[in-house]
């Protein structure tokens, strides 16, 4: 736990000398996911139960919560997708990395985009109370200057070709985020909600 929230702590805070202590480490998938990916995304699964389910969601007047019927298998869908969009990611940082120019390392790909995720997973606990949600959206932004700082040193990229290769990541890790919370509500709906759940209308 101490080497994760030291790790989290200087990526956040000191990212460039992190970055480079990063790139010398050695470690295999397991390594990354089951000591850092797995713990820090369960985040936004845990925070998201609490909001939905405990403080509820104000519409209109009046709050709407989701029954842990719903929420439960809900959090073990998004968990487990959430996990695999992460490894998708890495494998698409890596893809790309001919295109411009840099070295592909399945591994340094997948160091480069969890780590990268990191602001995202914690500013997620604002979703516990879901009015302060979009705050941590922004938070997550900074994400997006972690994985430019991380691609030079790791990938190898050019500095030159970073700016392209971030844009060009980021787009893709947005589209990768945006199938798997479509598929996480589609199922979820389709198969846990409650027949008739409907959100509340004023009085």
């Amino acid at each position: 736990m101490e080497n994760l929230l030291g790790r989290v702590k200087n990526i956040i805070l000191s990212p460039r000398s992190e970055w480079q202590t990063i790139k010398m480490e050695q470690a295999t998938v397991k390594d990354i996911v089951f000591s850092y990916i797995a713990p820090l995304a369960a985040i936004p699964v845990v925070a998201s139960v609490i909001g939905m389910g405990l403080v509820g969601l104000s519409f209109m007047g009046s709050t709407m919560r989701y029954p842990f019927s719903y929420l439960i298998p809900w959090s073990i869908l998004n968990y487990v997708l959430s996990i695999v969009g992460v490894l998708v990611s890495g494998a698409v940082i890596n893809t790309l990395a001919e295109t411009f120019e840099s070295r592909k390392d399945s591994i340094q790909a997948l160091k480069v985009a969890a780590y990268s995720f990191t602001p995202a997973w914690i500013a997620s606990i604002l979703n516990a109370v879901p009015v302060l949600g979009p705050l941590a959206l922004l938070a997550s932004l900074y994400g997006i200057y972690l994985l430019y700082l991380g691609l030079r040193p790791l990938m190898e990229t050019p500095e030159n070709k970073a700016v392209g290769y971030t844009v060009a990541s980021i787009i893709t890790i947005i589209i990768v985020v945006i199938v798997v919370n479509v598929i996480v509500s589609a199922i979820s709906s389709l198969f846990f909600l409650p027949r008739g759940f409907m959100m509340p209308m004023p009085e």
